[in-house]
């Protein structure tokens, strides 16, 4: 399993496989909520928002596991309302 500190250095390789996802989909990342990610192959990736890693998922072919660690996430609802 690929460390976490990985996903957040700017030293990683251009190499690792990286999907870039919209804004509903990075919050529920970043609550450890259930992400969709259709047609994408088994294997790890990095969870990216606007260019920035956000952390490591594995994707099994009917699920996606996200390896974002537990004392990360972020436990507070956000909602539309309070981003105005």
């Amino acid at each position: 399993m690929p460390e976490h500190e990985l996903a957040l250095s700017i030293h990683k390789a251009g190499s690792i496989a990286a999907i870039e996802v919209e804004r509903e989909q990075a919050l529920k990342f970043l609550k450890k909520e259930d992400i969709q990610l259709p047609d994408v192959a088994k294997g790890w990736y990095l969870i990216n928002y606007h260019g920035q890693s956000l952390g490591w998922v594995k994707a099994l072919g009917n699920r996606v596991n996200n390896y974002l660690p537990k004392g990360w996430r972020i436990r507070m609802d956000i909602t539309d309302e309070q981003q105005a």
